[in-house]
């Protein structure tokens, strides 16, 4: 079994104050926090007092113990190699955020595409319904009232267009700089490779 003071040399650092253990609305019963013969109270940094004896009529006394402020290597761990591992996670969680963002910036680009699709789709129905209808008027006679339908679906179809060929061009661009970062990392390169 493990040594209890080097599972406490490893803990971080934790002075509980004594204003901290009163009040918060937790009614934990009657709390002595003086000094009591064997307890010995040491001062935190402004003065309070860090160790504590809590006594209840029917629990054991709990004694808050204070930890070291620097602690030793763990698993056999240099302080050097711990930096060494976090560091290489906060890149690799860094490289998986920016692909993140690229995806969210290409599902927007996706909804672009839907929108200019759906505004191409919708003069082609108004001129299919107007070529099928033509046998019962004559173009002439309405034509104040099909130039301005006709010159919205025009309008419609550029704007449908731009949104359509914008769409296409960012998402091949956001997939450039996918590849780029999946090229560079072998880690995302594993998550990404599906084929």
């Amino acid at each position: 079994m493990d040594d209890p003071t080097a599972a406490f040399g490893a803990a971080v650092s934790c002075v509980i104050p004594v204003g901290a253990l009163r009040g918060g609305g937790v009614d934990d019963g009657p709390v002595d926090h003086r000094r009591t013969k064997g307890a010995s109270a040491s001062s935190g940094p402004r003065g309070e007092m860090a160790e504590s004896v809590c006594h209840n009529g029917f629990r054991r006394p709990v004694t808050f113990i204070t930890a070291p402020l620097h602690p030793r290597a763990r698993d056999g761990l240099s302080s050097a190699a711990v930096d060494e591992v976090v560091l290489q996670n906060s890149q690799v969680n860094l490289r998986l955020n920016e692909i993140q963002l690229l995806l969210s910036e290409k599902r927007t680009s996706l909804s672009a595409l839907q929108a200019g699709i759906a505004l191409l789709a919708l003069p082609l129905s108004v001129v299919s319904f107007l070529v099928a209808t033509s046998s019962l008027y004559a173009i002439l006679e309405i034509l104040w009232l099909l130039a301005p339908l006709l010159a919205m679906c025009i309008v419609l179809v550029g704007l449908g267009s731009y949104l359509v060929i914008r769409a296409i061009l960012r998402i091949q661009g956001y997939d450039r700089k996918i590849k780029t970062i999946e090229e560079s990392d072998v880690v995302v390169r594993d998550l990404l490779d599906i084929d």
